[in-house]
């Protein structure tokens, strides 16, 4: 089974369209997994599974800056929304 992970919601929506055009079955076929979890991966056909928590990771930055906290890395824990564009291993 191919994977495809793309760095933003936008990416994997194109990735989808590109897999369409070309009759390659998303997730019989091969899984496609964004980045954002915007409104583009909701309403992309089939609806696009996520990775990373996007209002969390911009809810902190502007807490960050606001405090005068300034940090060189934050790690956020990341949570899989699973939609239609990945198939289970069995």
């Amino acid at each position: 089974m191919a994977a495809v992970f793309g760095v933003s919601d936008e990416m994997g929506a194109g990735v989808l369209s590109c897999l369409y055009q070309k009759q390659i079955k998303v997730p019989e076929q091969i899984s496609v997994i964004g980045f954002d979890n915007t409104l583009t991966a909701k309403k992309a056909i089939p609806p696009l599974t996520v990775a990373q928590p996007l209002f969390d990771m911009g809810k902190s930055a502007v807490e960050l800056l606001v405090n005068h906290e300034f940090m060189e890395n934050k790690i956020f824990p990341h949570r899989i929304v699973e939609r239609k564009t990945v198939q289970k291993l069995s």
